[in-house]
């Protein structure tokens, strides 16, 4: 679960509202699916909304954006990330249906 940098994770919708997120380490892929009410990491979200993880950080820091921990991993619910994405002006429109 842990990318080098969204710039390299790549976002495949799915049918029901998920994401498939693939990012090659080694040379090989690695597949993640998150459902549509799912927690994505710091770099996932970033993917999503085209900005890079110290963004999605900053925006938690800041309180903008809820998140749980995990496992020592910061996450952020999908739901939270559109709620945000609605009320800052960005947009998740080119995975969205």
């Amino acid at each position: 679960m842990a990318y080098a940098g969204s710039e390299g994770v790549e976002v495949t919708p799915l049918e029901d509202g998920g994401f498939q997120f693939t990012v090659m380490q080694r040379g090989r892929p690695y597949y993640r699916v998150v459902g549509p009410n799912d927690l994505v990491t710091q770099v996932e979200a970033g993917a999503l909304l085209g900005v890079n993880r110290a963004t999605v950080f900053k925006w938690i820091r800041d309180g903008k954006l809820g998140y749980v921990m995990l496992d020592g991993f910061t996450m952020i619910s999908l739901p939270d990330l559109r709620d945000f994405a609605a009320n800052y002006d960005y947009t998740m429109d080119e995975w969205e249906e």
